[in-house]
């Protein structure tokens, strides 16, 4: 069964005037699929505008209006549903719709966003003196909720049909993601062909610094090190890429120490993140380099092998090897987050 005919629902979300219906109708119309404006729908059922429920029923009222229809559309299959803007920080609504459906948020920067709605007196929630005031409010109270929607296309400057390609690029690519617990907490795993385009719109999400690294070798880099580098660029991202030789032999704690090296000459700190794309041996270096540079900096394993992806990718093991052994100076390391895109798998010999 393809993306097209999956029965999952596609859900749009983000901040108001990030262009959530906009793109969402074009989407549906794309795909040939129906299309749903949570707002436009409460608004019809009680027969009235939104902000006459905000006035004359109050905000409550219209969440648990927002609650319902959550539920309601949780059980719909193959339909392509544009939220409020405050509809998925609620933890019940974001699991119901990602129950069947393929959850994307639209983000944009705030000086756009005030843009956008500076003539709106529709939005109810930016009813204050100081409107760009309150929108920094909102955002900054949304953010960790926004931040857990698994997948995210920036709307900033862009044109309707370019954030409406990158929106079916994800949903057709039918991304998995599985949540790996930890005693210290948990990190998803993300299963996505193609996925090496959407890394920086990730790391976003997740509120990493501007400057990261990629660490990865010498047979690695050639084949794959074009794609991670524009997707880093399209998320905002300058990247430096640490190239090492390719081999169990350089898995060595002087190998570690020149990545310390690598990582000042960088500029790298514990705002940034630590990119390793190869196999075992690229993300147990990278990885061990990561957890002890600053006491630690965000590990993202983007493991390029088979056996990198079931092993080295779940579980956070990391080391390097010393004369008399392998493994034998290590540690156990939650990272960030992991990518797996079994595109990477296609240039194995």
């Amino acid at each position: 069964m393809t993306a097209d005919s999956s029965p999952r629902n596609l859900v749009l979300t983000g901040f108001m005037g990030a262009g959530k219906t906009t793109v969402g109708r074009e989407v549906a119309l794309r795909l040939g699929r129906p299309f749903i404006e949570m707002d436009a729908e409460i608004a019809r059922r009680a027969g009235k505008s939104i902000p006459e429920i905000f006035r004359e029923d109050g905000e409550e009222t219209f969440r648990q209006m927002e609650r319902d229809l959550c539920r309601e559309l949780a059980a719909r299959e193959g339909v392509v549903i544009a939220t409020g803007g405050g509809a998925l920080i609620d933890e019940e609504n974001r699991r119901a719709l990602a129950g069947n459906g393929c959850l994307i948020c639209l983000d944009c920067e705030p000086r756009e966003l005030l843009q956008r709605l500076q003539h709106d007196d529709g939005r109810p929630m930016l009813w204050a003196d100081d409107r760009a005031e309150r929108v920094r409010e909102l955002l900054q109270a949304r953010r960790p909720a926004y931040a857990r929607i698994p997948y995210h296309v920036d709307t900033t400057h862009r044109s309707k049909e370019q954030v409406v390609d990158d929106v079916i690029r994800i949903y057709m690519a039918d991304p998995i993601i599985w949540q790996v617990r930890t005693p210290g907490g948990e990190y998803p795993v993300h299963l996505m062909p193609g996925g090496l385009a959407h890394l920086g719109a990730l790391l976003a999400a997740h509120g990493i610094g501007r400057n990261v690294v990629v660490v990865s070798d010498e047979h690695v880099w050639p084949l794959h090190g074009r794609r991670i580098q524009e997707g880093l660029q399209a998320g905002g991202y300058s990247a430096t890429p640490i190239i090492l030789p390719p081999g169990e032999q350089h898995k060595t704690p002087e190998m570690v120490s020149s990545l310390y090296d690598r990582f000042l000459d960088a500029g790298l700190d514990r705002s940034g993140a630590v990119i390793a794309m190869g196999g075992g041996v690229i993300t147990d270096m990278a990885g061990l380099a990561a957890s002890t540079f600053m006491r630690g900096v965000p590990l993202v394993p983007v493991p390029t092998t088979l056996l990198g992806m079931v092993d080295a990718s779940v579980g956070g093991k990391v080391a390097v090897d010393l004369p008399r052994g392998k493994n034998l100076v290590g540690a156990f390391v939650e990272p960030l987050m992991v990518m797996l895109d079994p595109e990477t798998l296609n240039t194995l010999p």
